[in-house]
């Protein structure tokens, strides 16, 4: 299967970089196939996702480079709390977690 991590973490800014990585390899270590499937987007990204309905944000901090989406290859309905460990240690390290949002959003890890 592909790994799109390397690919997504261009463009990020350096501080969110060193934390997706960490939280990447964190995540591969204890043996869990975790990728970044999305990091800096264009508008114009931004604007298909929302029209697909797949985001409402029109602001998002994947637009300077703030942000990543994290998922598990593989495994398209991981369990929420594969998503709230790494949340846990995305906070330590001074992000935020999409799974704490109003709607929640547990793929997201933005460096607010």
């Amino acid at each position: 299967m592909y790994d799109p991590t390397l690919e997504n973490l261009q463009g990020l800014q350096p501080d969110v970089y060193e934390c997706a990585v960490y939280l990447v390899n964190a995540y591969r270590e204890a043996g869990y196939p975790a990728v970044v499937t999305s990091g800096r987007r264009t508008v114009q990204r931004q604007q298909e996702l929302i029209a697909q309905g797949l985001t409402t944000a029109t602001l998002s901090h994947h637009l300077n480079g703030r942000a990543v989406d994290i998922a598990f290859l593989g495994i398209p309905n991981a369990p929420r709390d594969w998503y709230a460990a790494g949340g846990a240690l995305w906070e330590l390290m001074g992000g935020r977690w999409g799974g704490r949002f109003s709607i929640p959003d547990i793929l997201h890890f933005d460096g607010g």
